[in-house]
C-alpha cells in the first residue's frame, strides 16, 4: 500500500495560484506605468526639439538697420507683428500660432506659440534697452494618464524664453 503519492495537494496549487496572479498584476501595472512614462518622455524630446527649432528661425530673422522682421506682440495673447519687414507687407505676422493639427506629421498633437516683448522699459527683461527683445516660445501638448489615452481638457508646457539682440 502506497501512503504518499508524488503531487501537490489543492490547498498548495491554490496558493500557488494566488502567488502567481499577484505577481502578473504586479508587472502588468509596471508595464503601464513604463509605457506612460515613454509616452511622456517622447513627448518632452518632441516639445524641446520644436522650442529649439523655432528659436533657431528666430535667431535668423532680420531686425537690425535692414528692418525688423521679428516684430513685437501687441498683447501676451497675440503673435508678434512686424511692419518694417522689407519684402513682406505691413503688419506681417513672421510666427503665426500653430495649432493641434497644423504642425505637419508627426507633430499634429502640438501647439507652438511666439510671443515677442521690447525690453525698452524696466521691469520686462533683466536689463532694459530698445535694442533688446524677450521671446517666449511655448509649446503644449495634451496630457497623457498612466493607464493611456489623455486626460481630459489637461496640457503640459514647455517654455523657452530668451534675450535677442538687434543687429547693428
Amino acid at each position: 500500500m502506497r501512503r504518499h503519492e508524488g503531487g501537490f495537494t489543492l490547498a498548495e496549487v491554490l496558493v500557488a495560484a494566488v502567488i502567481v496572479t499577484s505577481g502578473l498584476a504586479g508587472i502588468t501595472a509596471m508595464l503601464q506605468l513604463s509605457a506612460y512614462s515613454v509616452r511622456e518622455g517622447r513627448y518632452r524630446s518632441v516639445a524641446i526639439f520644436l522650442a529649439e527649432e523655432r528659436a533657431e528661425q528666430i535667431r535668423g530673422v532680420t531686425w537690425g538697420a535692414g528692418g525688423d522682421c521679428l516684430g513685437v506682440s501687441p498683447s501676451p495673447a497675440m503673435p508678434p507683428v512686424a511692419s518694417t519687414c522689407p519684402g513682406a507687407g505691413a503688419d506681417h505676422v513672421p510666427f503665426p500660432d500653430e495649432r493641434a493639427g497644423t504642425l505637419g506629421a508627426p507633430f499634429e498633437p502640438f501647439t507652438r506659440t511666439v510671443r515677442v516683448q521690447t525690453c525698452a522699459s524696466p521691469g520686462t527683461c533683466s536689463v532694459a534697452s530698445p535694442d533688446l527683445r524677450l521671446v517666449t516660445i511655448a509649446i503644449s501638448y495634451g496630457s497623457t494618464s498612466g493607464i493611456g489615452g489623455s486626460v481630459g481638457g489637461g496640457f503640459q508646457t514647455i517654455t523657452l524664453r530668451g534675450l535677442v539682440a538687434k543687429r547693428f
